[in-house]
């Protein structure tokens, strides 16, 4: 046995996040381990790479007792991982990110030559098209991620720790990562995968663990449970469907757009209803975030937007807001919360002109509010003074989607907006968009995962390379038909 955790516990202030944790990680598996957000999958990787310490209980790795102090010490054990949200000098080459910190070197002086020959045979051999002198700046969010997998296997590393590794990955780059893991798993390396996305456990794991509310609640070998079984121990309750969709009638036009061109994209023409989901499809560069981001008022474009019948002027973001737009952006993290701020100031945070009254806003209106949408959309926290990047992926997308629906938005733009959450969570987003149709609000839904855009909308639109190929009736509509029109 590669790992062994025995009796692991971990407590913060007023949040158990792990109780009594067994867990067996056999040498040369994929060990699966799922779970809602907040089911304590984050806080078990950092005890494991020596971010956090236990509490209490016991690790041992190949049967002897380890301390894991810090993420140095584990490194030295041939403990890593690779998190969702990549961690990367973005000014060094890629060269020099795979051998920070144990750079070829004489006299003090850095032999950049020779890293940069090793490092671009390094990638060579691993199938990766990236030039290990560009600087990480200039790659994908995917690109970086496998630079990040590289640089774990560099290091000689026997467990590799993957936490939502294809979350931002295109169909290329997640089908290079896969033939990564198959091939370092065949070398030996034991793996510990962490996904939201079924058919990657079923595809590739052998042993699965389900954690809820900090407990291990099942763990054996991944032929032995079928998905609707999967997610059944991940919510504690049983779950008939993976895609919530209501039948709402449609409504009058809510937005059309005409000959609508800007960067990443060109004449294009569509348009959404009251109490209808319109999908968008394509790969990687299709230029759908660019469209939700000209209609939002945040590029330039040209052609014409017109809203209820009226032209809609986005000059910017807040001529946008104040004509009921709302985007729900992809990178949450960056562009749509304030991380070191509470739940209850990001949740008011788009209303506080709106709700001041000479400057000053009340706190048990403040409070009251963001209250109404933690008891809405079920937001797992112990206070809503918590700091947002406390809360786990899933919570921080439901704080985004709070504040626009305390806004009072009737057009929600959401770009990839369950990426890197669990299944549970997803379903209550897409019973949220059910809401919001009934409400005779319009969503436009970007997703770059066929199997949910197809389920949700009404009607999808597909790009390939900035245009519209075509538009379609998802129900009616295969997925290799709209995979060979995204493709080309």
């Amino acid at each position: 046995m590669l790992l062994e955790l025995r009796q692991i516990d971990k407590k913060f202030p007023g949040t158990h996040a792990l109780k009594a944790i067994n867990l067996s990680v056999e040498q040369g598996s994929i060990h699966a381990i799922v779970g809602e957000n907040g089911a304590g999958k984050s806080t078990l990787i950092k005890i494991l790479t020596g971010v956090y310490t236990r509490d209490s209980g016991e690790i041992l790795i190949e049967g002897q007792p380890a301390e894991l102090r810090n993420p140095l010490q584990a490194q030295k054990l041939g403990i890593d991982a690779v998190h969702q949200e990549v961690v990367v000098c973005r000014s060094l080459s890629v060269a020099e990110n795979l051998f920070l910190g144990i750079e070829h070197a004489r006299a003090g002086l850095v032999n950049q030559g020779q890293m940069d020959r090793e490092a671009q045979a390094f990638l060579d051999d691993l199938g990766f098209q990236i030039s290990a002198k560009t600087p990480l700046s200039q790659l994908s969010v995917g690109q970086q991620q496998l630079v990040v997998c590289a640089k774990a296997v560099l290091r000689g590393t026997r467990l590799l720790i993957l936490d939502e590794p294809t979350a931002f990955l295109s169909t290329k780059e997640a089908e290079q990562l896969e033939r990564l893991i198959r091939r370092l798993h065949a070398e030996g390396t034991t793996f510990v995968y962490i996904s939201h996305r079924m058919e990657e456990i079923f595809n590739l794991s052998d042993t699965v663990t389900v954690l809820r509310d900090g407990a291990v609640v099942h763990s054996g070998p991944t032929r032995n449970v079928t998905r609707e079984g999967l997610v059944s121990l991940m919510a504690g309750r049983d779950i008939e469907q993976f895609y919530y969709k209501e039948q709402v009638p449609r409504g009058r036009p809510m937005l059309s757009v005409a000959d609508l061109s800007g960067a990443g994209f060109g004449d294009v023409n569509f348009t959404v209803h009251e109490g209808e989901i319109l999908g968008f499809f394509g790969l990687v560069g299709a230029g759908r975030s660019e469209i939700m981001m000209s209609i939002a008022g945040a590029r330039k474009f040209e052609g014409q937007i017109t809203k209820s019948g009226k032209r809609l002027n986005a000059r910017n973001v807040k001529s946008a807001l104040r004509d009921g737009v709302a985007l729900i952006p992809e990178d949450r993290r960056s562009q749509s919360l304030c991380l070191s701020q509470s739940i209850k100031f990001n949740i008011n945070l788009p209303t506080y002109d709106r709700d001041s009254r000479g400057g000053m806003v009340a706190e048990s209106l403040e409070r009251g509010t963001a209250r109404t949408q933690r008891d809405s959309l079920k937001i797992k926290t112990p206070s809503l003074d918590l700091p947002v990047s406390k809360l786990s992926g899933g919570n921080q997308q439901k704080v985004v989607i709070g504040k626009w629906l305390n806004h009072g938005a009737d057009l929600f733009m959401f770009d990839e907006p369950t990426t890197g959450v669990d299944i549970p969570t997803k379903l209550e987003i897409y019973r949220l968009f059910a809401e919001l149709v009934k409400q005779n609000k319009a969503i436009l839904l970007v997703s770059s995962y066929l199997p949910e855009v197809m389920a949700i909308s009404d009607r999808l639109i597909v790009m390939r390379q900035g245009k519209v190929v075509a538009e379609v009736d998802p129900a009616r509509t295969s997925a290799e038909e709209i995979l060979h029109l995204a493709l080309g």
